[in-house]
């Protein structure tokens, strides 16, 4: 049965345009893989941005004041803390409030979050691990199959085509334990709202430097939420603009633990601004109690989803990898008895 040219053509080119689309859409899982193999570089600006804090801190405590390039190369720390810090150091200085306590916090905030990727990194290594094992084991057991089985060097093409598909299938394991992996290093968040875990805390610190320059807790808040709403219109809808919004519910529709958490923070959050202010006391050290509080919670939390990662990912391991392996044993067998049988 013979097909038309134009039968030909028109299937060339859905195939590679299927190509294209599968490639355009592996796009996310790419910048992911990416961000993982820059997560060092990550870990050192961070780092580096601790150490410039220190020597402000120890400039500051030893009676001499930072010059303005000092205080300007706050602004090429990471996002979002160099708008964050450089915003309300600069109003501090402005109304000579102290320094020093949101210097220290926003470090102890930055350290934490080294010590966070670090922990991640390490926990995460094994089913990593697991991963590229499965991904290389099929060449690497395609290799020795073609060298030790005879008569497969007389079908070359058949075993290369056999090859690629059990690679397809190793690939696919490959994208489906990284995907998890992601996943739980960021407490099962959805890949749009894994910023909370950074924008949350520079958001707090944004609030607490607003009440260190003399600002009421309210004003502070609605101050802080409107920044917010400039990158993250979703959060703030939930946190809610003003501090006496009487909702302080959290949607039963949202299952993920991680996402209740960060929402009903901002619920815990305002609730004390508001016993605060009611009560007429300082809120300070409740907002940094409510904030130590979530941190220990979400640490808990995504280092249980670690600890059960390894185990998850035998999954994708006996579904993908272990029937290749199989497959490419059997069909080299077949390939090989076939050659020489004839």
């Amino acid at each position: 049965m013979s097909f038309s040219p134009i039968f030909v053509l028109v299937l060339w080119i859905s195939t590679y345009c299927c190509l294209v689309l599968g490639l355009i859409g592996l796009g996310p899982l790419w910048h992911k893989f990416k961000w993982f193999l820059l997560e060092n570089r990550a870990v050192l600006e961070l780092r580096s941005s601790i150490h410039h804090l220190k020597l402000i801190e120890e400039m500051l405590e030893s009676g001499q004041v930072p010059d303005q390039p000092v205080w300007d190369k706050i602004k090429f720390f990471p996002k979002p803390w160099a708008e964050v810090l450089s915003r309300s150091l600069s109003e501090l200085r402005d109304q000579g409030a102290p320094v020093r306590p949101t210097l220290l916090r926003i470090r102890e905030t930055l350290e934490a979050q080294v010590e966070f990727i670090l922990d991640a990194k390490t926990k995460s290594s094994q089913a990593f691990s697991q991963a590229f094992l499965g991904l290389f084991l099929v060449p690497a057991f395609s290799l020795v199959l073609y060298f030790m089985l005879p008569g497969i060097q007389n079908s070359t093409k058949g075993f290369l085509m056999l090859s690629f598909f059990c690679f397809l299938l190793a690939l696919t394991a490959f994208l489906w334990m990284f995907s998890m992996v992601e996943s739980a290093r960021f407490g099962d968040l959805r890949a749009e709202n894994r910023h909370w875990l950074v924008s949350v805390h520079a958001t707090l610190e944004r609030i607490l430097a607003l009440i260190s320059i003399g600002d009421p807790p309210d004003v502070a808040w609605k101050k802080a939420m409107g920044e917010l709403s400039k990158i993250d219109p979703g959060l703030v809808s939930s946190w809610k603009l003003q501090v006496w919004d009487p909702d302080f519910r959290v949607s039963p529709q949202i299952e993920n633990q991680s996402e209740r958490l960060v929402l009903g923070l901002g619920q815990e959050l305002r609730k004390s601004i508001q016993t605060s202010l009611v009560e007429g006391r300082p809120c300070v050290d409740r907002i940094e109690s409510v904030h130590r509080a979530f941190q220990v919670d979400l640490h808990s939390l995504i280092s249980r989803q670690l600890s059960l990662l390894p185990h998850r990912c035998l999954k994708p391991l006996f579904i993908f990898v272990l029937p290749s392996i199989l497959i490419l044993m059997l069909g080299s067998f077949a390939i090989s008895f076939q050659e020489y049988l004839s």
